[in-house]
């Protein structure tokens, strides 16, 4: 009989295989389109083929991406933090993010920059007021022009390392915190951004109320 603590890791086993199998298919999914000269929409991707990848991994059989098999009880007292894992993979594009397995987080949902296009790998410890987490990237980033309109409109292979939690404030009201680093690949020798800063920091902050 399998003891708790083996299934907990050929679960999280896994999950992680399967994020890292999603996320470095990302590479092979990138689309060369005509652009002009200094047009950042260059590359496309093709989300067809990521759900196409995605089904072949067979995601649904990953006990970290399912519910709870049981309902919580109304009555019973949420508890502070969280203990149930849940693997999310998420598409952020420049426009928006994409749900792929699993759920959207707030950030996801309200991104103050647009400079990243990645396949988010994220686990997190949910049902509890307090919900940490932490996600891996892997894409793209680019100068956000509309921020940073004075500087060079770059653009980079990209990863990213985070942590972050959830808090519940009340009903319907979220909040999330988010910080972490982003590395950067240039392949251009143009490239001054990337080249001198080829790690960046970040973080963000975002509250969602819903009456």
């Amino acid at each position: 009989m399998k003891t708790s603590s083996h299934i907990h890791r050929t679960g999280t086993g896994r999950a992680g295989a399967f994020a890292l199998g999603a996320a470095v298919s990302l590479g092979a999914l990138l689309a060369t389109q005509p652009a002009a000269a200094g047009d950042l929409e260059g590359l496309a991707l093709d989300w067809g083929k990521l759900a196409g990848a995605l089904k072949a991994l067979d995601p649904d059989r990953l006990p970290m991406t399912r519910g709870s098999p049981q309902p919580r009880d109304a009555s019973a007292p949420v508890p502070w933090i969280g203990a149930e894992p849940r693997l999310s993979l998420v598409a952020r594009d420049w426009a928006g993010s994409r749900r792929l397995v699993g759920d959207l987080a707030l950030t996801d949902e309200l991104r103050p920059s647009r400079s990243s296009r990645m396949v988010i790998s994220r686990v997190r410890l949910a049902r509890g007021l307090l919900a940490p987490f932490a996600q891996l990237g892997l894409g793209e980033w680019r100068v956000d022009t509309t921020l940073f309109p004075t500087l060079p409109r770059e653009r980079a292979l990209a990863a990213q390392a985070e942590l972050g939690f959830e808090l519940a404030l009340g009903r319907g009201t979220v909040m999330a915190f988010e910080t972490g680093w982003t590395f950067l690949r240039s392949g251009d020798p143009s490239d001054v951004v990337a080249r001198t800063y080829p790690a960046l920091f970040s973080s963000c902050v975002a509250v969602r109320s819903r009456f």
